[in-house]
């Protein structure tokens, strides 16, 4: 994701206060922030910012600049980085799952209210797992 984009604030607005609850189930995320500035302290400034504004309680690292070639670069189990943002969940053993690309927002509607009951079913069979 990145600050900069309107959608990954969706996602995060969604996101961090699921993980928040979810955390003691033992849930575990990372935030790759991929920013507009290609000066490391506005883009510092910029994350924290991001990060008190959502209550992002699970790191929040910046990945490089806005590009996406750059950013399938730093993640090479996928084939591109299509739009932002793009969410990679990985089971316990490490195994990529799924990969979500997008995020349909509360002004989506009932694509909204789809994607959170998949979203949550999914997390709630992968939580259940044994490793």
């Amino acid at each position: 994701g990145g600050s900069w984009c309107p959608t990954c604030h969706d996602e995060t607005a969604f996101f961090s206060p699921y993980f928040n609850v979810t955390k003691e189930r033992g849930l575990e995320a990372i935030g790759l922030m991929y920013e507009y500035s290609p000066e490391f302290d506005k883009a510092v400034r910029a994350c924290r910012r991001y990060v008190s504004r959502y209550d992002v309680q699970y790191p929040m690292l910046i990945a490089g600049q806005m590009d996406k070639e750059a950013a399938a670069k730093t993640l090479p189990m996928i084939n591109a980085v299509l739009v932002y943002p793009t969410m990679i969940i990985v089971d316990r053993t490490g195994e990529v799952r799924h990969i979500h690309t997008g995020f349909p927002g509360p002004a989506t509607g009932e694509h909204h209210e789809e994607f959170k009951s998949e979203f949550y079913k999914l997390m709630d069979e992968l939580l259940a797992e044994d490793v």
